[in-house]
């Protein structure tokens, strides 16, 4: 009887499954009908219409914005990866592999808010595989913004 109710679990589980190769294509089709990049525009154009009316009301306005698909798209690795995340070697973005982290770190540069001050421990933050030194150190987001303004 159990193997029957196993059976027939994953018997329903495979006809639900969504089809892989069939949502990666619509995913590139997205991209290269142009609507992912027409879509972008008009969420950029809102939040940047908001920004400018929260910057009236602010006495030192500020923004930190998160990399993955904020202020960096990872498409163009992700596309090469056929959609994998892929976290392991080099970035080849024209034959692939590439691995994600290796793309999010190519030119640009980096800020360590350091709340601890240097105190052991990383609270929730997971310990990387690897150390990398930023390209600047701040105490505060407070101090970042400083440093921005002063630019």
């Amino acid at each position: 009887m159990l193997a029957a109710v196993l059976l027939a679990a994953c018997a329903s589980a495979t006809a639900h499954a969504p089809n892989l190769p069939g949502a990666q294509r619509e995913v590139e089709t997205y991209i290269d009908s142009g609507r992912y990049l027409e879509d972008f525009a008009k969420v950029v154009s809102r939040a940047q219409t908001w920004m400018q009316q929260q910057a009236s009301s602010a006495s030192r306005p500020a923004i930190v914005l998160d990399i993955d698909e904020t202020s960096l798209s990872n498409w163009r690795a992700y596309r090469v990866n056929h959609w994998a995340r892929i976290l392991q070697g080099d970035c080849n973005l024209e034959k692939g592999p590439c691995n994600i982290r290796v793309w999010q770190a190519m030119g640009l540069s980096t800020a360590w808010i350091d709340r601890r001050r240097s105190k052991a421990g990383g609270g929730a933050t997971l310990r990387p595989q690897r150390e990398v030194m930023p390209d600047f150190t701040f105490h505060s987001l407070g101090e970042l913004a400083d440093a921005v303004t002063r630019t």
